[in-house]
């Protein structure tokens, strides 16, 4: 059940070919109103269709979610490259003038410095509750906004809600107890043991942890001012990713 000052963002981004046609679809939800948003590009990617899923999400709650005195934020989504940058690594770009720690320039520039203004915006009075959920896993509010992303990557009409809470067909409370808080630097790659060995590498401002020796070296190979490291713990982990100002 939505509290009475909460309001529930769910957001998802498709894209069919990546680079090719995308969509992006949020659900913005309250105890008394429920909207969706969605759009769409002919030539995009997933990650920047996510991303804009959650610029528009942020644009709307600026706009209207002061209104009604919400004290807290909830943000689903499927991607921890969103969820990450948004709540760890944009504070450390923008203090590097908008570079990643190697000084390379940032996939979706743009983007970010729009959500990083948005979330800046916000009133200091509304916490902000990052939830990271699995694509897929039956959780309601972030199956409605992939179908409405996916839709509008693939050209197909959709019907967007806007009314009362009461009058939505989905119910968004389905599922949502396996939404997860988001913490820092989880493990994408569930390994044998915490003394299994995993490679993290830093590459144009994403973060990625491969099983293998192979699969790092295809990411890093050539890339200038790649970072990358074997590690076997999540401590570290944590320690790699404070050295590389993460």
């Amino acid at each position: 059940m939505i509290a009475k000052q909460e309001i529930w963002v769910f957001g998802d981004g498709a894209c069919k070919g990546n680079p090719g046609p995308g969509g992006w679809g949020v659900v913005i939800a309250s105890a008394d109103l429920v909207v969706e948003l969605g759009g769409g590009s002919s030539v995009t990617t997933n990650n920047e269709m996510e991303l804009t899923a959650l610029a528009k999400a942020l644009a709307f709650v600026g706009a209207e979610g002061q209104k009604s005195g919400a004290a807290e934020l909830l943000i689903f989504f499927d991607s921890k490259y969103v969820l990450e940058g948004a709540k760890f690594w944009r504070f450390a770009w923008a203090k590097n003038n908008w570079k990643s720690s190697q000084n390379q320039d940032l996939k979706n520039l743009e983007l970010w410095k729009e959500i990083d203004a948005k979330l800046r915006s916000l009133p200091e009075s509304l916490k902000l509750n990052w939830r990271h959920v699995e694509g897929h896993s039956d959780i309601s509010g972030n199956e409605r906004a992939d179908e409405i992303a996916s839709s509008f990557a693939e050209g197909i009409s959709v019907e967007l809600f806007r009314g009362r809470l009461q009058d939505y067909p989905v119910n968004l409370t389905g599922g949502i107890e396996r939404a997860r808080p988001l913490t820092r630097s989880r493990q994408k790659t569930k390994m044998k043991s915490e003394g299994s060995s995993y490679y993290l590498s830093f590459v144009g401002g994403e973060l990625h942890r491969d099983s293998s020796w192979k699969a790092c070296e295809a990411r890093v190979k050539g890339v200038r001012g790649a970072k990358y490291k074997k590690v076997s713990s999540k401590s570290e982990e944590e320690e790699m990713l404070r050295k590389w100002g993460l």
